[in-house]
């Protein structure tokens, strides 16, 4: 009985072990593709964090309001001591069209990167992909932000 019981909690380790891990890998693996972009709410801000050199985060909003808006600004707050890039992808409804990534322009470590476009029409989705500008700027235990701000309000 005794083997037994060492074989079912030996077992049971190995699996919890295996479990904690899984999930550790699946934050880690956010929000890393078209796909799998975490939707924004114009006005906004999201905070989230780039855990490795090789983290690139993705994040969405569509024009859900059934309205044409003039345009939209967009922004990321880097960290202080920190650089990452962002990158701009527009998807157009009305014509089925997907514009190609636009790098918006680096204020540097800590600094604020605001990108623009216009027009954003019902069904349109603006695409935000941060990443680390080098293999030296990224921290799990700091925070960047980004927000998207249609206008006419």
């Amino acid at each position: 009985m005794s083997k037994i019981r060492k074989l079912l909690v030996a077992s049971l380790l190995t699996v919890s072990m295996f479990a904690t891990t899984q999930s550790a890998l699946a934050a880690d693996n956010e929000a890393n593709s078209m796909e799998t972009a975490i939707p924004l709410v114009p006005f906004g801000t999201n905070y989230h964090t780039i855990y490795d050199s090789t983290d690139i985060d993705w994040f969405v909003w569509e024009n859900t309001s059934g309205k044409t808006y003039d345009g939209a600004f967009f922004e990321l707050n880097c960290p202080p001591g920190y650089n990452y890039d962002l990158y701009f992808i527009k998807y157009i409804a009305s014509i089925n069209y997907t514009t190609s990534g636009i790098a918006i322009g680096d204020n540097g470590p800590g600094g604020t990167d605001i990108g623009h476009t216009t027009p954003v029409g019902p069904g349109d989705k603006l695409y935000l992909v941060v990443s680390p500008r080098t293999p030296f700027d990224f921290s799990p235990n700091h925070q960047f932000s980004v927000k998207v701000t249609p206008y006419p309000l």
